[in-house]
């Protein structure tokens, strides 16, 4: 299947509905949004879809605000009629605020709920271009798409840095040495946490078409979800904050002041394993000693102990998995994997006690996530 994309020959289109979101400065945001109706019906003419119209508005109106207008805070005068109308009727209470506040009764009306999000007012903000705004269309039809797949299979020329980009999102991925091939499980695979996957593999999308030579397929529930480096998709698009890097320069910061001799290098080995790759996350060394650092993102048990025995078995280093406990997409059995477990945010301290517990066990019997 491949999307209904935007092209340039829908430019003009777009222009007429930057001109319309000009003219819903200072409306309330029901009625900016009923413009929709109309809009769709004209799109009628261009044979473009009413779903597409419905898309195209959702975009251009995150190049708006919204606000309250009133002068008075809608809270502090709700609570100031509700205690008037205790007492008196209701339309007194409403004539002792107006005459208060010098507004007509239908403007004080207007101000109680005007902090309700249907009523708060539109305020335009930088307007795109049509290109602009075909471009942030397409790329959302494209990750609306993502987001339902139950399996997404990729090739690409940068293989680490697609790996990179997966594992900074927390996706469960396995990479086939053979092509190579990056499989990641899609959120309809999912049992738990199904829409905050669906978010991670969505903004995955953008990582990976900035690539020279791509290509991703999606298991729909009809069809197959086709997207290559052909397709009309911004080659450049914001990327976010990477937890996983500030992660790394916390981890290096407490390496260093801790004088344990650990250097921290970030994935720099590669591991092949029955036909699988597996790049960790970090390599702690010191000396001739090194730890493997493996941290896991979204996970189900059989994913969990799966990746865990490749890892151990293709490697003679002593190997440390971290598992965010919050990420369980299977809550239904308990993963039995030997790993250093944490909350949202690990903290470095204890990593590197682990590290130094990993390098014990390797002479002995301590567990890694024993204290």
């Amino acid at each position: 299947m491949t999307p209904a994309w935007l092209g340039l020959e829908h430019d003009e289109w777009l222009e007429t509905l930057i001109e319309s979101l000009v003219s819903c400065e200072g409306l309330s945001s029901a009625a900016a949004d009923a413009c929709v109706d109309q809009l769709a019906f004209a799109a009628r003419s261009r044979k473009i879809a009413s779903a597409t119209v419905a898309g195209v508005w959702h975009v251009l109106r995150t190049f708006s605000r919204t606000e309250v207008d009133a002068r008075v805070e809608p809270k502090e005068l709700r609570s100031e009629l509700f205690a008037l109308a205790a007492s008196t009727s209701i339309d007194a209470a409403l004539e002792r605020a107006r005459a208060k506040h010098e507004v007509s009764t239908e403007c004080l009306r207007r101000w109680l709920y005007a902090d309700a999000p249907s009523a708060r007012v539109v305020r335009v903000e930088e307007l795109p271009s049509a290109k602009q705004l075909r471009d942030a269309y397409n790329m959302m039809l494209a990750q609306g798409l993502l987001a339902t797949c139950k399996r997404v299979t990729i090739t690409a020329d940068e293989l680490r840095a697609v790996v990179r980009a997966a594992k900074m999102r927390g996706l469960l991925v396995t990479i086939e040495a053979d092509g190579p091939k990056v499989h990641a499980s899609g959120p309809l695979a999912l049992f738990r946490q199904t829409r905050k996957y669906a978010h991670a593999i969505a903004s995955f999308l953008p990582s990976l078409v900035t690539g020279t030579r791509f290509s991703l397929e999606g298991e729909l529930e009809e069809g197959t979800l086709r997207i290559d480096e052909s397709s009309p998709l911004p080659r450049s698009w914001p990327e976010p904050v990477s937890a996983d890097s500030t992660f790394e320069r916390t981890l290096s910061k407490a390496l260093a002041r801790s004088g344990s001799g650990w250097s921290l290098h970030r994935e720099s080995i590669v591991i092949e394993s029955d036909g699988e790759l597996f790049f960790p996350d970090f390599v702690l060394e010191r000396g001739t000693e090194r730890v493997v650092v493996e941290v896991v993102g979204f996970w189900t048990p059989d994913y969990l102990e799966r990746k865990a025995a490749h890892l151990t078995k293709a490697t003679d280093a002593p190997m440390i998995v971290c598992l965010d406990e919050t990420l369980a997409c299977d809550p239904s059995r308990v993963a039995k994997a030997d790993v250093l477990r944490f909350r949202r945010k690990l903290d470095p301290k204890t990593l590197i006690d682990a590290a130094e517990r990993a390098v014990r066990a390797r002479r002995g019997t301590l567990s890694i996530g024993e204290t």
